[in-house]
């Protein structure tokens, strides 16, 4: 209801730059701003909405694109559910779930703007960042990585969930310390941090590819 009172793109140039790269994506899979290469890198929001400028007029491919935005802003709800039955009751968790739906900030969805699927992707993100910190396996680490990837793909404002996963690595390191007895203590600890090797690599590799870039 509230993406259909919204009668035509407002914000401008932001929705006419997606819009135009959602349509480019969608007839070359390229990322074409009025056929000119764009220069954009977060590119992930118009790919998302590209398959609604698969529609000749240009109206249906609007609307097509809001009812894209309404999925992505309600999907949030999911793993915001299964992050809460980790830690408290069902009931609590279905709570947290409809207090998402209820934000205001989902009057975003009638509009052609990246804090659509950015919403979605920052809290799967934290999700993903919570099992890598709670069981430090490779297959979560990798969804943490997979998923900072992907909401920095989204919007370049994602690189802050950097900061957030190693400033809570470094939270977690003190906590077992302090929470450990004896000698041990400290060795048990690297022990545990030393799990987050695969993380480690891929921030390595990534800041010698980001420098050897510039």
């Amino acid at each position: 209801v509230l993406a259909t009172r919204i009668v035509t793109p407002w914000i401008m140039v932001d929705e006419l730059i997606y819009s135009e790269l959602a349509k480019s994506f969608a007839d070359g899979g390229d990322f074409l701003l009025r056929e000119v290469p764009s220069g954009f890198y977060a590119v992930a929001y118009p790919a998302l909405i590209s398959p609604a400028w698969l529609a000749e007029s240009v109206e249906t491919a609007y609307d097509f694109s809001r009812v894209i935005n309404v999925l992505l802003m309600v999907l949030t709800a999911l793993p915001v559910f299964f992050w809460g039955r980790r830690l408290m009751a069902p009931g609590y968790s279905l709570l947290a779930a409809i207090l998402v739906l209820c934000m205001p900030a989902l009057s975003y969805t009638g509009m052609l703007m990246t804090e659509n699927a950015f919403f979605l992707a920052f809290v799967t993100a934290c999700y993903a960042i919570a099992l890598a910190l709670e069981r430090p396996t490779l297959l979560h680490q990798g969804l943490a990585i997979g998923a900072i990837a992907l909401t920095c793909a989204v919007r370049f404002q994602g690189l802050v969930l950097i900061a957030v996963y190693l400033a809570a690595l470094a939270l977690k390191l003190a906590f077992d310390l302090r929470a450990s007895n004896g000698l041990r203590g400290p060795q048990q600890a690297g022990r545990g941090l030393a799990r987050f090797w695969p993380t480690a690599m891929t921030g390595l590799v990534g800041g010698a590819v980001y420098v050897a870039y510039k």
